[in-house]
């Protein structure tokens, strides 16, 4: 279904989509990136499970390094207090390095979701017809696209000619010192095929100044724009969602209903670790306030627009008690010293 598509509306979408992946610091926007992409491949493109979790490796990987650095080498933030203090995850490490290794594998599966479902000459024809691509720059690609494989032959040639020369099938798969040394032949018929088509290009004069007719290619339908729409209207909808100003009061409500009901379970250990998290933060605000007369701004009060009352957490008479049993000894002292003055 999407492989019917015009590419330059996927192109679009799919690059929209992984810049906001990209800007949106919020697990919950990666993990519905990651189950919208692989949905669609699955579902409506009939590809392999197994096809899409492999593909996946690469990505996990460079997000498990992500996830590793920010949990054994990080350092303290206000954005990372906060953004601990409003997700599920109550460490600030933790809920950063999460958020960034679901980033990388939501960005890569939008990518596989891209290049699975897009003809790349189709897709160059596009770029030529309708976003103006230079002819050199086009057949240029179409040449690295025909390279590709023609690499793959040569290195099959090369491969069964050594094996014929020494009597014995070649192996199924190459070893470390076979790829070594095919590395200098490919590289020179890389050469070669770059030197003829080059001459191809100047033989047939591809100059911009020229008026080319591209034939197959793809024409914008009603479907793209149907397709564009929900796409867009979509991904405003899982950002309102990852946006949403009342989240993190309701994330705060569930963790008390599930405190009160006792419930044990996975879900209930990791509210009631975002609920001490931010007990913890308010805390430390509430010490930092007692010492200062400023007003700070806890993670709780942040969340629901209003400043911090110290009253809230009882501090505030003992700050009082203290205030008072200070002012009461200067008044005695002072009393001692009245007659001596006099």
């Amino acid at each position: 279904m999407l492989s019917t598509l015009h590419p330059l509306p996927k192109l679009v979408v799919c690059v929209l989509w992984i810049v906001t992946s990209i800007l949106i610091f919020d697990l919950g926007f990666q993990l519905v990136t990651i189950a919208l992409a692989a949905g669609a491949l699955i579902v409506l493109e009939r590809r392999s499970p197994l096809l899409v979790m492999a593909l996946m490796v690469p990505f996990a990987l460079f997000g498990f390094g992500f996830f590793t650095t920010s949990v054994l080498f990080r350092q303290d933030s206000t954005f990372a207090l906060q953004m601990a203090a409003e997700t599920p995850f109550g460490a600030p490490a933790f809920s950063a390095g999460l958020i960034l290794f679901c980033r990388a594998i939501a960005c890569g599966m939008v990518s596989a979701l891209f290049a699975l479902t897009t003809d790349p000459g189709a897709l160059i024809k596009a770029l030529m017809v309708h976003w103006r691509l230079p002819p050199s720059i086009g057949f240029a690609l179409f040449q690295a696209l025909n390279l590709v494989p023609d690499l793959g032959r040569e290195m099959q040639q090369i491969r069964l000619a050594r094996a014929m020369r020494k009597g014995r099938p070649p192996r199924r798969v190459p070893g470390p010192v076979e790829l070594v040394s095919l590395i200098v032949p490919l590289l020179a018929y890389a050469i070669r095929r770059a030197g003829r088509s080059a001459l191809a290009m100047e033989a047939r004069g591809l100059s911009p100044a020229r008026t080319r007719t591209v034939t197959n290619a793809p024409v914008p339908t009603g479907r793209d724009r149907l397709f564009v729409m929900i796409c867009l209207c979509l991904l405003v909808a899982v950002i309102a969602s990852a946006l949403r100003p009342d989240r993190p009061l309701q994330e705060a409500a569930a963790a008390t209903d599930i405190a009160h009901t006792g419930s044990r379970g996975p879900a209930a250990m990791i509210w009631r670790t975002s609920c001490s998290t931010v007990s913890m933060i308010d805390v430390t605000a509430a010490t930092a306030r007692s010492a200062s007369p400023r007003m700070i701004p806890s993670a709780r009060s942040r969340c629901s627009g209003k400043l911090f009352n110290p009253n809230a957490l009882g501090l505030n008479g003992e700050s009082a008690d203290f205030s008072n049993a200070s002012s009461s000894r200067a008044s005695i002292s002072t009393k001692k010293e009245l007659p001596d003055a006099s």
